[in-house]
């Protein structure tokens, strides 16, 4: 396809000579001048169809055209996209705007076709230059747990390598033979020579083995065992040595500057000017006015033996040390037969609630308000709550009896009371 100018001549004229026209006719007449006509070819590339272009002028003194805006004179080398083509009629002889034909496609991208075989390896080429040579260090060596595995890591890089080295330990060798017995070492320090009776040995500085014989002042140093009944062995008010004391073996009174009152396992001890005491006994001064190893009895504290009730119903015995009978008289005339019980309900049971057994904590049965809708609320009907019964607490159900206090001005004398199939 052409891309420059057709060109063509018309014997219409004259044509005047100016800047941008022909000074020539065809064939070199340059009497009588013909208009030049040629077509002029423009591209683009475009993803959609463009619109008609517009402007755009033929430059006749450089023979070459001006495109209009966006639009070439060539088609793109490596298009991606469709590439259009847009053509105007150009005469010489006329100064009217170019008119462009509608862009039409002349070609697009096509998709990527297989790819071609490998071609023949070509010629070597020339050796380069030499490289910087590679290093190789050793970085550290760790010794790992008996059991694992060795390892070796690069902590440099691939041209100047640091190999790190881990290196497991072995298992523990059976132990060897006995060596040979060494040489006797030179005689130790040792605990200084000398001192006497109750001195103690104190290090003089912090250099081991530095130690002398020293009276320890104020100290106590224990003389055995003191009978404050007889005095044995005698002691003597404000007579003594400091730090020195006794224990006391037989309790007694030996008056001892001031001190008489001498307990088993008490302390007598020399302050230096007069004796002192250490209680050091946890014994109880008397129960009950008694004292020493005492025994009570239920007389002793007033307690009773034997209780039987007024109507003569319950009686409490004590057929033996430690151990009460109770015992309960059936046939016994009363007036009141209570239990106790627990209210897990959730609320408080008032007074005068009729309930039933619905479980049980332990010893005591747990009770709910009962209602005559079902068999499970009603069968187990037991009595109606003695007192205001909190949730969580324990209380009495009066099972036969007399309940004070409760409203009954609902219901005349005499009347059968049932329990409400529609009310708890």
């Amino acid at each position: 396809m052409a891309t420059g100018g057709l060109y063509g001549s018309t014997v219409t004229g004259p044509v005047s000579v100016s800047n941008g026209a022909e000074t020539t006719g065809l064939y070199g007449n340059n009497v009588n001048f013909g208009g030049t006509y040629f077509e002029y070819l423009i591209f683009i590339e475009s993803t959609t169809v463009p619109s008609t272009p517009t402007g755009g002028s033929w430059d006749f003194t450089n023979n070459v055209g001006i495109p209009p805006s966006g639009w070439s004179n060539s088609p793109p080398a490596t298009p991606t996209n469709p590439v259009y083509m847009s053509i105007a009629l150009i005469n010489s002889r006329s100064n009217a705007a170019l008119v462009w034909s509608t862009p039409g496609q002349i070609f697009k991208q096509g998709p990527t076709g297989p790819t071609g075989p490998t071609g023949p390896t070509g010629p070597q080429g020339p050796q380069g230059n030499p490289g910087t040579a590679a290093t190789v260090a050793v970085g550290t060596t760790t010794t790992g747990a008996a059991g694992t595995s060795a390892s070796v890591t690069n902590s440099g890089t691939t041209s100047a390598a640091v190999f790190n080295f881990t290196i497991p330990r072995g298992d523990t060798g059976a132990i060897g033979p006995q060596g040979v017995k060494g040489d006797t070492g030179a005689t130790g320090a040792g605990v200084a020579a000398g001192g006497t009776t109750g001195q103690v040995l104190a290090k003089a500085s912090n250099t081991d083995y530095d130690t002398s014989w020293i009276n320890l002042v104020g100290g106590l140093n224990y003389q055995g065992n003191w009978n404050a009944s007889t005095n044995s062995p005698t002691l003597t008010s404000s007579v003594g040595t400091n730090g020195y004391y006794y224990t006391v073996s037989v309790a007694g009174s030996t008056n001892l500057n001031g001190i008489t009152d001498w307990q088993v396992g008490d302390w007598a001890i020399f302050n230096g000017s007069v004796w002192q005491k250490i209680d050091q006994t946890n014994q109880v001064t008397s129960v009950n006015g008694q004292t020493g190893a005492v025994v009570l009895t239920a007389a002793d504290v007033g307690a009773l033996t034997n209780v039987t009730s007024t109507d003569g119903s319950v009686t409490v015995t004590t057929p033996s040390t430690g151990v009460r009978d109770l015992s309960v008289a059936v046939a016994a005339a009363t007036n009141n037969v209570i239990c106790q019980v627990r209210n897990t309900t959730g609320a408080t049971l008032t007074k005068g609630t009729v309930i039933y057994i619905s479980g049980a904590t332990g010893q005591l049965p747990t009770v709910s308000k009962a209602i005559a809708n079902s068999d499970a609320t009603s069968a187990q009907t037991m009595g109606v709550i003695t007192a205001d019964l909190p949730n969580n607490t324990n209380g009495n159900v009066t099972i036969i009896g007399l309940i004070t206090d409760i409203d009954t001005s609902a219901y005349t004398d005499g009347a059968q009371l049932y329990l409400s199939p529609t009310v708890a």
